[in-house]
C-alpha cells in the first residue's frame, strides 16, 4: 500500500487473513485508504473505499468524516454533496434501531446532520424517542431487579452520563438547542422517565449561566458575557 500497489494490498489482505479476522483488517485498511484520499481532496475515491468497508458501523464514521470534508472545502458548493453523503450513511441504519449499533450510529448522524439541515437533525432525533424510552425503562426494570446500586428511592441514579451507552445524543442535543431550543426542549419533554428527562434537559442549559440572587425563591439565571 506504501508503495501504491494498492490492488496486491488487497489481495494479500483478502487470501491470508482468516475469516474471523479478515473484516476487521479489511476494514482498516479500506479506512486508512479513505481518509488518505480526503486528505488529498480525493473525495469521489475516498468516497468509492469507504463503501468497501465491511464493517458498517465504521463505514458509517467514514462518511461522517467525508461529508464534513467536503463540507469544509467549500460550505457553499459542496452543501448537497455533503448531505448526500450523510444520506448514504442513513440508509445504513435500520429505522427504528433495532441494536446498539443503530442507536449509536443515528445520533452521530443526527449531529452531522446539524451543521447541514437542521430539520433533518430533528426529524432524525424525534424518531429515536420511542427506542430510547423502551431502553430507560429496560434500564430502570434491571437496576431495580439486580439491586446492586444505580437505584435509589425508586429512581435511577444519573452521574456522570446516561448509564445506557448513549453518548453522541448529548453532542446533538446541544447543537440543535441553539438551532430551535422550543423543539430541542419538546423533544426532552418527551422522554417518559422523570430522572432521564431532567438530565437532559440540564443539558439544554446555558453553560455561560450561573445562579445568582439569594434568596433561594429568588434565584435565577443570568447570563455571563466573555
Amino acid at each position: 500500500l506504501q508503495n501504491g500497489n494498492i490492488a496486491q494490498a488487497e489481495k494479500i489482505l483478502q487470501t491470508n487473513i482468516s475469516d474471523d479476522l479478515n473484516e476487521y483488517y479489511l476494514s482498516q485498511f479500506y479506512l486508512s485508504l479513505s481518509y488518505k484520499m480526503m486528505n488529498e481532496g480525493k473525495f469521489s475515491e475516498a468516497d468509492n473505499y469507504i463503501n468497501q468497508i465491511p464493517d458498517e458501523a465504521q463505514r458509517i464514521n467514514a462518511l461522517v468524516g467525508l461529508a464534513n470534508a467536503v463540507y469544509a472545502k467549500d460550505n457553499k458548493e459542496n452543501r448537497k454533496w455533503a448531505e448526500s453523503i450523510l444520506d448514504q450513511a442513513r440508509g445504513l441504519i435500520a429505522d427504528p434501531p433495532e441494536t446498539q449499533q443503530d442507536f449509536q450510529g443515528a445520533t452521530i448522524l443526527a449531529t452531522a446532520y446539524a451543521a447541514f439541515d437542521a430539520n433533518e437533525s430533528f426529524r432524525l432525533t424525534e424518531s429515536l424517542l420511542p427506542t430510547l424510552n423502551e431502553l430507560i425503562q429496560a434500564n430502570f426494570v434491571l437496576m431495580k431487579f439486580r439491586n446492586y446500586g444505580g437505584f435509589r428511592q425508586g429512581e435511577m441514579q444519573i452521574a456522570a452520563g446516561s448509564n445506557l451507552g448513549i453518548y453522541n445524543l448529548d453532542n446533538a442535543l446541544k447543537i440543535l438547542k441553539d438551532k430551535d431550543f422550543e423543539r430541542t426542549l419538546q423533544f426532552t419533554n418527551g422522554i417518559s422517565r422523570p430522572e432521564m428527562r431532567i438530565w437532559y434537559q440540564m443539558l439544554l442549559i446555558d453553560e455561560n449561566a450561573m445562579i445568582v440572587s439569594l434568596p433561594l425563591n429568588s434565584r435565577q439565571f443570568m447570563k455571563i458575557d466573555g
